[in-house]
């Protein structure tokens, strides 16, 4: 049986457009200096230590730059030297760190067909997703340096236009019409090391330079087209967008489909939006209407959504108009003064009217019962319903607590001739009660709107099909 071959870990180091470095874990490179292969310090200037890594048929070729030999094992060992580019032994497999195997592809930029843009035209970038509907590179709203996809909406949209400035050799500095051609597109790094798009002033940094290319990944295509992702939108032509700093080193393409994180960056799994700015796909429609593209019509959901917002903004300033006017009421109950049962008896009487109007009488004895329910109710507000309608009814009640939080919630249907009791905060705000007939489940009575808690007792008359309310003072 032959040995395992041994694997050894290469980094992959853009020197131009054309030709890679590749390193190992001592930081040695691999060349040809000498005439045969080894891993040196040769200089970074050196031709010998520069590779070309062309793809055919799912494997990479490793071909050097100076003399055009490949490195094989046509001999049994390893070497560069001339070869047939038919050998087997010149193809190569990679695997990432972790020894999953990775889809072939050709570092070599030039080696794609590039986007040449009119320099003088604006373009929107479609991100292609599985999903139909057309989504677009924009400024973020909220933050003008930040970006996001999505789809054209009313009103300006000169946040999906984009500019491409030819600066150096098939690199292009790329601008933002609504930010005026102030800030170009970056990519920076995040703490954790990961990376993201951003928009800064230009400097002639490499991670501000970009170019577009068709770079097709088979293995996504494989996967659009296996589970039926509108594989008809990768028919077309689209282009990957590189940065000059990174070219497609930083493009992961797994072989096993399974093992590819990149179909979260496209949103190929559902319910997953995440994107990954090394790796997206975007088809190029020129701006063929500067001024129609700050004007787009509102659609009918946005014209909608539109009078909503008003009407809610209406409504908000004239409820916070009543909650201003409503003064805070004052609960009619105290905290209880006196001992509870068993306990030593100790001076003073029961104060205000807590104890008395609940039990009737007047005492400063409580059972354990009574006490607690006293300290639970002090300082609150009662809200009282009574239930003279001839069905039974489930009473909801929603509020702002005192600590402006949202608050709804269902009680025990009262039958007729019951009543529900409540005792709230006294900051509470905006209550309101609804009922429902347990019977059919229909809401069948909505109360008045309380802007802040109100000592009352709210009577309910009527049957399941005309409720009347009506409000007295507790």
């Amino acid at each position: 049986m032959s040995p395992a071959p041994k694997k050894t870990l290469w980094f992959i180091e853009r020197v131009d457009d054309m030709y890679v470095r590749l390193k190992n874990k001592e930081g040695l490179y691999l060349n040809v200096e000498k005439g045969y292969l080894e891993a040196s310090n040769v200089s970074a200037a050196f031709f010998s230590g520069h590779w070309k890594l062309p793809a055919a048929g799912g494997y990479n070729s490793i071909v050097n730059r100076w003399t055009g030999v490949y490195i094989h094992n046509q001999n049994g060992k390893l070497e560069a030297s001339a070869a047939n580019t038919g050998w087997w032994s010149t193809q190569w497999a990679m695997e990432d760190k972790d020894g999953k195997p990775l889809a072939a592809k050709d570092f070599s930029l030039n080696a794609y067909t590039s986007l040449l843009p009119n320099q003088q035209m604006y373009y929107k970038l479609e991100n292609l997703k599985y999903d139909p509907t057309p989504i677009f590179l924009d400024i973020n709203k909220t933050k003008s340096s930040e970006l996001t996809t999505v789809a054209d909406y009313g009103g300006d949209n000169s946040g999906k236009a984009w500019k491409f400035t030819l600066i150096t050799d098939g690199w292009y500095k790329i601008s933002n019409l609504k930010l005026g051609g102030n800030k170009v597109l970056a990519i920076a790094k995040n703490a954790d090391g990961t990376y993201y798009f951003v928009l800064t002033d230009f400097a002639n940094y490499p991670n501000q330079l970009w170019r577009m290319i068709q770079f097709k990944d088979q293995t996504l295509l494989n996967y659009v087209t296996e589970k039926k992702l509108n594989p008809e939108k990768f028919g077309s032509i689209y282009y990957t967008l590189v940065s000059k700093q990174h070219g497609l080193e930083a493009i992961k393409a797994m072989a096993n489909i399974d093992d590819n994180p990149r179909l979260f960056s496209y949103g190929f799994i559902a319910g997953v939006y995440n994107w990954n700015p090394f790796d997206l796909f975007w088809r190029v429609q020129p701006v063929e209407d500067i001024a129609a593209i700050k004007n787009i019509p509102l659609s009918l959901a946005e014209q909608n959504a539109f009078i909503k917002e008003n009407v809610d903004n209406s409504v908000k300033i004239f409820n916070d108009a009543m909650l201003k006017a409503t003064p805070i009421a004052e609960s009619p109950f105290k905290q209880p003064v006196g001992r509870i049962k068993g306990e030593p008896l100790s001076g003073g009487a029961v104060s205000g009217r807590d104890l008395s109007a609940l039990i009737g009488t007047y005492q400063t004895e409580y059972t354990q019962e009574q006490w607690n329910f006293a300290m639970e109710i002090a300082g609150k507000i009662p809200m009282f319903i009574y239930n003279n309608t001839n069905f039974e009814t489930r009473i909801n009640i929603s509020y702002t607590d005192q600590w402006g939080q949202p608050v709804s919630r269902n009680y025990v249907p009262i039958g007729p001739g019951k009543v529900r009791h409540f005792y709230l905060d006294p900051m509470c705000t905006y209550i309101s009660f609804t009922g429902t007939d347990t019977n059919s489940g229909r809401e069948v009575y909505k109360s008045t709107k309380f802007y802040r808690s109100k000592g009352v007792k709210i009577y309910l008359d009527g049957n399941v099909n005309d409720v009347k309310e009506s409000i007295w003072n507790y």
